[in-house]
This record gives structure tokens, sequence and C-alpha cells, in this order.
């Protein structure tokens, strides 16, 4: 469901404290790496795109992986593990 509004009207200025809500999110998780520079930028774009709902949505409806395989997935994502 919040895939469709977000399609319809995610760009309206009254989602904005929602858009601002999850930025937060990526924020806090990214400070713990503690990078800087382009490594910061990296892992901050990383998770936001693992906490975007249109990504779970991807990895687990369309795609078929578990909620385990699609956190594992995303880990890997942010870490840059193999």
């Amino acid at each position: 469901m919040i895939g469709r509004a977000l399609a319809e009207v995610g760009d309206e200025p009254h989602m904005r404290p929602y858009h601002e809500h999850w930025g937060q999110a990526a924020d806090i998780a990214a400070a713990a790496w503690r990078n800087r520079g382009r490594e910061r930028q990296r892992v901050r774009a990383a998770i936001g795109h693992a906490l975007s709902s249109t990504t779970w949505h991807s990895l687990t409806r369309e795609h078929g992986l578990s909620d385990d395989d699609a956190i594992t997935l995303m880990l890997r994502l942010v870490t840059g593990a193999p």
C-alpha cells in the first residue's frame, strides 16, 4: 500500500515529513560506520536503499527472497562483504 501511495504522491510537499523520517533513520544507522567522505556517502546510500519500502517489495515479493535473505543481502550491500 505504501508503494502505491509513494508512487502517486511521493514527491508532494505533504510527504516531506515521511521522507525526512527515513532520511534521519538512514543517517543514524550510517553514523555507526564512522566513515568519511566518499565511503560515508556509499554506506549512507546503501542504508537508504535498504530501508526503502520499494527495495523490500522488490526483493521479497518480486524476486522471492525470504526476509532473512533480503536482510543478509542488504547487510552485504552496506558492508561491502561478498
